[in-house]
């Protein structure tokens, strides 16, 4: 297709610290000048690039540009060599055009430079095309050219539905220069501000709550008030009348903001070419559907403009006067394809019927038939199907078609439809499968496209609903998600009814879940040709049970070399750091594992994608990944590498908007903004050529045995157009994201576990497992939260597991920061009782973090590993709320495991145990693991498997001396030293020095955006390992930063390494092991600078950064061990070892019970000891008195002690 020059909005943000454009080595230095933006790329443009010379000898250097991208060239020469002197500079300048393949967007411009010593520097500079839009773009002072919608007789038409044949305008009060959008375009105008959005939206109608596909419009406000119009091209037919129906209302305002006085809404109409006429004008001030008519029954017959308008009223005051033109609908004579009111449920015909599920007919065949499922005598039946085709509703108020007639051919309900440009048929086939209640609806779209397919209204609203890795939410609100691997990561949902459950699932990607108690709504939706499953049953478990029957999903091929296995989830580090942290992981025994490093490229981590190749001096040669790789061959453990092909970033090779996605609009599509640089979203039919050519790189140095790509699982496998406008599915894009997993394996092998993020569900067969980042629910918004508005209660439950565990494997519950939803990682992150319960619950692998080295890896893994391995690819039989709570669950593996956990906030007495709240008791063959609380109210975690047991009193001395530092930061003295300067002093209060030396780091957080680093203020003082224990303050100094503009900085502390990453402290916890030590807010003179600074103090938390656990001298009695400390049992034929967990302090006691320990409990024992360090001597005593042997270990200095009988 020949591409014409279109020149499309501005998408792209504005640089700030793009560092490609200056390179240099110890010799010489590259520069590339900021490119101004361009206005106009088919006029030249200026590329300055200047030299350094560092050295004491004059040089020359050949300056070539070159990668140019798409249509761009140099204009006249594209070298030049220049002369440096020594220690001197010297520069040149080059010029750019494009041809007319160019978009307004990021560009970069690449300079190769070589110097006579041999030496290359590859500067690179972005810069932003800011075009003049082409005419057929620009926004316009006269009614564009819109497309005439033909109406049919007796027809409806919604104007949501044809926004894209509309065109926007707004216009400022007492004027007449209005200026119009380009058909088509909708969003928020740049100088007026007016806005534009079709969306759904929720208001009241006498009483209730209604969802209404909406036109939200505010008038423009910047500088001043006006009009913001909407006109429509609309061919009516003859018949009689015509009615425009439509809802108004508005949003309600905020605390911090005023009341509206209201809107104007006005509908205006005219035959073509004649003056517009206003058939609606009325002021309203309602925050609630108030309906609405405008007749344009004198119009019959005729072509005609339509303009919707809403104007800031009498006093022209544009606060908060965003209006609602709810579901603006044509109504044309007596539509034959819109559903009259509501076809009751014919009940007794339904309970008669042999048939299960009952299908009653109705005017539109299955689309709006009753189909009922019953169940133990309850039934549940939901109304049809909410189809949208070519965007326009298909059988209900708004559908431009007519319908023709339904017939069946055997279980296929063929339905015939026309346009005033087509006809088209809709095919449902209905299956079932024997065995319990269940059919399967396929879909099936000739000569037009499915763009919307759901359930209709159900007979009664859900009483609970199950969606996700596993959340249950009784009482839903209402509730739309998006389909994405953080929320609605399952194709699979469940709808509770009063008396019976149903799942509802898709085959094809859905792209949401709309669910509204007051509309009786609870669907997924997709669209294009797809297969709904329906299953009843008693519980939306047994369902979901039920349903693994119907799946025809396979597990990808290294699936079952995954499943179980422990999960090493290493960002940071080098690899030297990490190669000695898996050897310690190793000597443990901590071998039934697999690691995955993912801060690694070339470039840095984000940066220049897809150029990943070789990985970056800082993290590790090429030899040291060898050497690494090595060791974990030997075990059987799998490693490899992150990697990205979502991202195209403008300074990689080989970009061009060729390989990137775009709207229907035209406009190339954003993807992640890291560094500040806007990347753009890579076309996932593009992505094949550069993953080959990734793994051919990688693989000629380092042989990786799996790989992670990230985001693939986490955002929703999308549909896009290219940049010739052509549409791709959704499918497509699954289909091109598998088989780069599928790629990989069998690059490495065949069987290379593959992994991605968040994990949803619909690269099942491709995808080996995915880390499942199983986020918090909330009514309120935040970090790593998913909020639903109105949310009463909620909790997790194995939903995902349910379904998939045997053949997706979902690697622990979360990033830490991302579990804990801004809770303490000590109470709620990776290595808590709260996430642990839920690996439990769940079956998902064990995983661990860089902050997770040493002590909590081994815990984790002595505690989880057996269980893990036991019910590794295996299937939940099922699932139980005990005592009336969604927080005391239990589940029965197809092994006879059996999993119950306490996640209510009381203790819960079980059999006769007590379960502490995220308390648990895991039996399965051979084996228990369990954390209880014992008579005297302290915590006693255990596991056993064969020969082998872990024990831990939880003792509140134990910390790891590699993720812990038993030492709490705090802000006295702040004062106030005017135009932005201030001090304060950092107080430490040290229990013990740490082990490591540490760089403090003080990070003055946005208040609003708990993620966004305003200034810092890090330092290394005194070395940490120095540190003695007591008091001590460090007087430091800032200046706010002129760039900040923010008036609030949550100042927070923290201490880390490059290699062992940030440490656990005391105190008010902060977000990602961060201590928070007040807020300090500014106040500022006129001109923006900084007036004055206070400090406020953090505020109350009933979170704690480092928990308690039991007092320090309790000693737990295990049965066979009564201890303080906490370490493994090995029991062999004639006695036992026993392991102590690395970096535990202080020293502890235990009473070993030999008749409980040793098939013959008499005779002399012969105790022998390992050092953690050859070069330290084992520290422990040991005293035998009979049945009894006592020890006492100092457990910095002992790996593990043996007890053997003479």
């Amino acid at each position: 297709m020949k591409r014409i020059l279109i020149l499309l909005a501005a998408i792209a943000a504005p640089i700030f610290a793009w560092h490609g454009h200056e390179v240099k080595n110890e010799n010489y230095k590259a520069f590339i000048d900021k490119i101004e933006d361009v206005k106009d790329p088919s006029k030249p443009s200026t590329v300055k690039i200047v030299l350094t010379n560092l050295t004491e000898k004059p040089t020359k250097a050949t300056v070539k540009l070159h990668k140019f991208v798409d249509d761009w060239k140099a204009v006249g020469k594209s070298a030049e060599t220049l002369e440096l002197p020594a220690n001197g500079m010297a520069e040149t300048t080059f010029e750019i055009v494009s041809g007319p393949f160019v978009f307004n967007a990021l560009y970069p411009v690449h300079a190769l430079v070589t110097f006579d010593n041999g030496d290359t520097l590859a500067p690179v500079r972005i810069f932003e095309v800011k075009a003049t839009p082409a005419k057929a773009t620009a926004d316009t002072k006269t009614l564009p050219k819109l497309k005439t919608v033909n109406m049919l007789d007796n027809s409806s038409l919604s104007l949501v539905s044809n926004i894209a044949n509309a065109s926007c305008a707004w216009v400022y009060d007492k004027s007449d220069d209005i200026t119009y959008k380009t058909p088509g375009w909708t969003g928020t105008d740049t100088i007026s501000r007016a806005v534009f959005n079709p969306r759904n939206i929720t208001q009241t109608l006498d009483g209730e709550k209604l969802t209404l596909p909406t036109i939200d419009i505010h008038p423009p406000y910047m500088p001043k008030g006006g009009s913001s119009y909407i006109y429509y091209s609309i061919k009516l037919p003859e018949t009689k009348p015509i009615i425009l129906d439509f809802y108004t209302s508005q949003r309600e305002s905020s605390t911090t903001e005023p009341q509206s006085d209201g809107v104007t809404f006005r509908v205006w109409a005219a035959e073509e070419g004649q003056m517009l006429q206003t058939v609606f004008d009325e002021h309203r001030n309602t925050r609630y559907w108030m309906p609405g008519q405008a007749d344009l029954s004198h119009l019959a017959g005729k072509s005609i403009i339509l303009r919707l308008e809403s104007h800031p009223g009498p006093e022209n005051n544009t606060s908060v006067d965003t209006s609602f033109w709810g579901f603006p609908t044509i109504v044309a004579g007596k539509p034959t394809t819109v559903l009259e009111g509501d076809a009751p449920l014919p009940l007794e015909t339904i309970a008669k019927s042999n048939e299960n599920p009952v299908i009653i007919e109705g005017n539109f065949g299955l689309l709006d038939a009753w189909i009922a499922f019953k169940y133990n005598g309850k039934i549940a039946a939901f109304r049809g199907f909410d189809i949208n085709i070519d965007d326009a509703p298909l059988v209900k108020k708004g559908s431009p078609f007519k319908f023709l007639g339904m017939k069946k051919e055997g279980n296929k309900f063929i339905h015939q439809f026309q346009s005033t440009e087509k006809t088209f048929t809709l095919t449902i086939e209905k299956k079932t499968a024997p065995g319990f209640v269940n059919a399967q609806f396929h879909f099936m779209a000739d000569n037009a496209f499915i763009s919307s397919i759901g359930l209709g209204r159900w007979n009664e609203s859900i009483e609970t609903l199950y969606y996700g890795h596993g959340y249950v939410l009784p009482n839903p609100p209402e509730t739309y998600l998006g389909f994405q691997g953080h929320v609605l990561s399952t194709s699979h949902v469940g709808f509770q009814f009063k008396d019976i459950a149903i799942l509802h699932a898709i085959d094809y990607p859905p792209y949401a879940m709309n669910v509204s108690p007051t509309s009786k709504t609870a669907t997924l939706l997709s669209k294009d040709n797809c297969t709904f499953t329906i299953v009843a049953e008693d519980t939306a478990f047994n369902a979901a049970i039920q349903y693994r029957k119907l799946m025809d999903k396979k597990p990808a091929p290294a699936f079952k070399r995954l499943a179980g296995r422990f999960i090493f989830d290493i960002w940071g580090g080098t690899v030297k750091s990490i190669h000695k942290n898996m050897e310690e992981a190793i000597r443990y025994g901590l071998t039934d594992s697999l690691l995955s490093m993912h801060n690694w490229q070339r470039w840095g981590y984000d940066y220049r994608l897809p150029d990943i190749w070789p990985p970056r001096e800082t993290f590790g040669s090429i030899e040291e990944i060898n050497n690494l790789g090595k060791l974990l061959d030997q075990h059987d453990i799998p490693w490899g590498f992150h990697d990205n092909y979502i991202d195209f970033y403008p300074d990689a090779d080989e970009y061009s908007f060729k390989n990137i996605t775009f709207h229907r609009s035209g406009t190339p599509r954003k993807a992640w903004f890291y560094r500040d640089i806007q990347s753009f979203q890579f076309r996932p039919d593009k992505i094949d050529r550069f993953v080959k050519r990734n793994y051919d790189l990688m693989t000629k140095d380092v042989k990786p045995s799996h790989v992670f790509i990230d985001v693939f699982t986490s955002a929703n496998c999308f549909d896009f157009y290219d940049h010739e406008g052509n549409y791709h599915p959704m499918i497509e894009t699954r289909k091109c994201w598998g088989e780069a997993f599928a790629y990989i394996r069998n690059k490495f092998g065949g069987n290379a576990p593959t992994t991605s993020e968040a994990g949803h569900d619909q690269l099942i067969g491709y995808l080996d497992g995915s880390d499942c980042q199983w986020l918090p629910l909330s009514d309120k918004p935040g970090k790593s939260i998913s909020a639903i508005k109105n949310l009463e209660t909620w909790e997790r439950v194995p939903w995902a597991a349910a379904v998939n565990h045997d053949k997706f494997a979902l690697l622990g519950v979360g990033y830490s920061t991302r579990y804990q939803g801004g809770k303490s990682r000590a109470k709620h992150g990776i290595n808590s009782d709260d996430y642990i319960s839920m690996e439990f619950l769940s079956g998902h692998n064990p995983f661990v973090d860089a902050g997770s080295w040493g002590y909590n890896a081994v815990r984790k893994y002595w505690l989880e590993h057996d269980f893990a391995r036991s019910i590794a690819a295996r299937s939940i039989v099922k699932h139980e709320f005990l005592d009336n709570s969604i927080s005391k669950q239990r589940v029965t593996w197809d092994n006879g495991a059996i999993v119950t956990v306490n996640r209510s906030a009381n203790d819960w007495t079980v059999e006769g145990r007590t379960l502490p709240q995220y308390g648990y008791i895991a039996r399965f063959p051979d084996g228990e693991a369990a954390l209880l609380k014992d008579e005297n109210g302290n915590l006693k975690e255990y596991a056993t498997y064969k020969n082998t047991a872990f024990y831990n009193a939880r003792n509140a001395g134990m910390a790891s001396a590699k993720n812990t530092v038993l030492a709490e930061p705090s802000v006295t003295n702040f004062v106030d030293h005017g135009n932005g300067k201030f001090s304060y002093d950092l107080n430490w209060d040290v229990q013990k020095a740490p082990a490591y030396d540490f760089t403090t780091f003080i990070h003055f957080m946005d208040s609003k955006d708990d993620s966004s680093i305003l200034f810092q203020d890090d330092h290394v003082e005194t070395p940490t390992s120095q540190w003695k224990a007591g008091k001590f303050s460090i007087s430091r100094t800032v200046t706010v930063p002129k760039k900040v503009t923010q008036n609030e900085f949550v100042l927070v502390s923290g201490l880390y390494t490059n290699e062992h990453g940030r440490q656990q402290l005391r105190g008010t916890p902060y977000k990602g092991l961060a201590i928070n030590m007040g807020v300090i807010k500014a106040t500022r003179k006129p001109d923006g600078s900084v007036d004055k600074l206070t400090i406020e103090p953090p505020p109350p938390s009933s979170d704690v950064a480092i928990t308690t656990d039991n007092p320090q001298e309790t000693f737990i009695d295990f049965g066979p061990v009564k201890t303080n400390g906490t370490f493994k049992v090995v029991k062999e034929n004639d006695g036992f070892t026993i392991i102590v967990p690395p970096g535990i302090i202080p020293d502890f006691k235990a009473t070993f019970k030999l008749d409980q320990l040793l098939a013959k409990a008499t005779g002399k024992l012969e105790i022998t000891a390992v050092p953690i360090d050859p070069e330290i001597k084992p520290d422990f005593k040991a005293e035998q008195n009979g049945k009894l042997l006592n020890m006492t270990i100092n457990p910095t200095t002992v790996f593990s002690i043996t007890a053997t009988i003479k």
